[in-house]
């Protein structure tokens, strides 16, 4: 079997986490991690049969991404948000780059430097109908739909992610004791959520996720939870995401990670480890396993609180034509209100073998050859909504 997708970004994760947490910390239980949270999802199905992808989906479609001078994309995307029939994505730490609908390249929002507008570092960014907004550590920096620069916003706190809210309001993920904030307009500190623990240490590059009148955080490496925000009640907890048996609480992570240190989650075959890849909509999608043999991709149903599993190793990429979950994976780098979207470059096709669907196969062959050469052209985006 190719090594799982998981595996590599896992490895990287324990880098990170290593080279950032070296004490301990003492963990207070939420209420969550006391049982008192209902979980996401109770009623759950398995698949044992082998499936294609785009059978898995109600739709989907790809968008080959304009290989324009100035919207070289390059070879790392850190994060995709789809707002107003656009596209932006983050394409390192510096550059933010717009696309439309279609693909076609549209401008590059601000650039690095001390000027007004300007930043040295930009640690995440968000959209809404009004506000595109980059984050520094302690600086929010706003810009109108058209890439013109508003103003700035500062912050009395480090913070690593951002989700623009209603009526002005901003969620942050800071580093510091208290995991995350709530600001106004001006900045100012209007509540605050969580005590910080040792998995919350790590900011996820792609952060914060929004499906209807609710916000996720994936707070944890490998336990059953995920930090949820109402944004009406303006009420925060962690909350278990399945009734399975056998899986992680946030405080034996914690105590795992104090005593082993946080590549446990590389060698423990003993319990169920939930990794949440991604919301949207009415669904969430994870990856749920005790070992990768038996890795299954849950398509989780938020509305009904049901969800159906399909093991990996049983599906095919019958549309982008990578190994399995890779199509599926990458969708934690994307944000939509209604979909998800995960990215493909064009070295990526060539390196497969034996394609399911030669027409298909070649259809997209022929948008990556449009686009350029494979070592400079941009990726294809790929959207899609899962069944229900």
């Amino acid at each position: 079997m190719n090594t799982c997708i998981f595996k590599t970004a896992m490895i990287q994760y324990v880098k990170l986490f290593v080279f950032h947490v070296i004490v301990f910390f003492t963990v207070a239980c939420s209420p969550s991690d006391k049982g008192e949270a209902e979980c996401l999802v109770h009623s759950t199905k398995v698949c044992n049969e082998s499936v294609n992808l785009s059978e898995l989906l109600s739709s989907y479609k790809i968008i080959p991404l304009e290989t324009h001078p100035d919207g070289l994309i390059g070879a790392s995307i850190q994060k995709i948000v789809k707002r107003n029939e656009h596209y932006y994505i983050r394409t390192d730490r510096i550059r933010l780059l717009e696309f439309d609908e279609s693909g076609r390249f549209v401008r590059k929002i601000s650039n690095q430097g001390t000027g007004p507008g300007e930043y040295a570092y930009m640690k995440d960014f968000d959209v809404d109908q009004d506000r595109i907004a980059i984050l520094e550590y302690r600086k929010i920096h706003c810009f109108s739909p058209d890439g013109e620069y508003l103003y700035s916003i500062p912050l009395s706190v480090n913070a690593t992610n951002i989700k623009l809210l209603p009526e002005g309001n901003i969620l942050l993920k800071t580093n510091k004791d208290i995991a995350f904030c709530l600001i106004d307009s001006d900045g100012k500190v209007v509540e605050d959520f969580l005590k910080m623990d040792m998995a919350l240490t790590m900011g996820r590059e792609f952060g914060f996720y929004k499906a209807r009148d609710k916000v996720f955080y994936f707070s944890s490496m490998a336990a059953n939870n995920i930090w949820r925000y109402d944004i009406f009640s303006r009420k925060g907890q962690r909350v278990p995401v399945f009734e399975f048996p056998d899986t992680i609480s946030v405080k034996e992570e914690n105590r795992l990670i104090s005593e082993v240190g946080f590549e446990y989650i590389l060698n423990n075959t003993n319990d169920v480890k939930v990794r949440p890849i991604s919301v949207s909509g009415d669904f969430l999608i994870a990856y749920v396993y005790k070992t990768e043999a038996d890795a299954m991709i849950y398509f989780c149903h938020l509305p009904s609180s049901s969800a159906t599993g399909y093991f990996v190793k049983n599906i095919t990429d019958d549309i982008l034509f990578q190994p399995s979950p890779a199509s599926i994976s990458y969708a934690m780098y994307g944000q939509s209100e209604k979909s998800f979207i995960t990215y493909l470059y064009p070295y990526q096709l060539d390196q497969q073998k034996n394609p399911v669907n030669t027409q298909a196969y070649r259809s997209l062959q022929n948008m990556f050859n449009v686009l350029g050469d494979e070592n400079e052209a941009n990726p294809v985006l790929f959207e899609f909504t899962p069944k229900y």
